[in-house]
């Protein structure tokens, strides 16, 4: 067994989705916590907030983000059925990415709003330097960016970026359903549009708390 833990962490080394999924389905069988999972496939250890997104299932969350195939679907438990064994649609840009910054490991695709865009197609993303040194810092970049200097700072947790984001976005629901003069029907916020952005910051503050953030 030790060997051929030894042969799916040398395939890992790739950080390719299939040999690392192949990784952690094999340490999630022999029963390893999720935590330890992320550890032994990346060398690194992640913050709370990552395992209490990958409990909650971040793919089925609704909110205005598209998330990463690395590091969530590695952190899937047997009980859910396991790292997938093929990565989605969004496999091609995190290699892209990883390529451009071995450093940078994609996180999430946040979904521009439609209001007050100033980020359009941003990827959230940690460092593993980063993490190494036990800081949750998020970093963003485009997902067209040329150079590794395209990636700053936009937070100090993964949390507090997704709060900000589904925030602004609730506050600029709310200041459009103040003002209907002269809006067309298409232009007016329905009451429904407010329920939900109004969750999805409900959820982001569940997790904060859970996360004591």
């Amino acid at each position: 067994m030790a060997d051929e833990f030894e042969q799916l962490r040398i395939e890992a080394s790739s950080r390719e989705y299939g040999p690392m999924a192949r990784l952690a389905r094999a340490l999630h069988e022999a029963a390893v916590p999720p935590e330890q999972v992320l550890r032994e496939c990346y060398g690194v250890g992640f913050p709370r907030e990552v395992f209490v997104i990958a409990a909650a299932n971040p793919y089925t969350l609704g909110l205005l983000a598209k998330w990463a195939n690395q590091p969530w679907q590695l952190a899937v438990t047997l009980d859910r059925g396991g790292p997938a064994p093929r990565a989605d649609t969004y496999e091609p840009d995190e290699r892209r990415l990883r390529a451009l910054d071995p450093d940078l490991l994609p996180l999430v695709f946040l979904i521009p709003s439609g209001i007050g865009i100033e980020d359009p197609d941003l990827v959230l993303c940690y460092r593993l330097t980063e993490l190494a040194a036990g800081r949750s810092t998020i970093f963003g970049i485009r997902e067209e960016a040329t150079k590794p200097s395209e990636a700053p700072q936009r937070g100090d947790s993964l949390l507090a970026v997704l709060h900000k984001h589904h925030a602004d976005y609730l506050r600029e629901l709310e200041e459009r359903s103040k003002n209907t003069a002269g809006k067309g029907e298409y232009d007016v916020v329905h009451p429904e549009e407010l329920r939900v952005a109004r969750a999805m910051v409900d959820r982001m503050e569940t997790f904060q708390h859970e996360t004591g953030t």
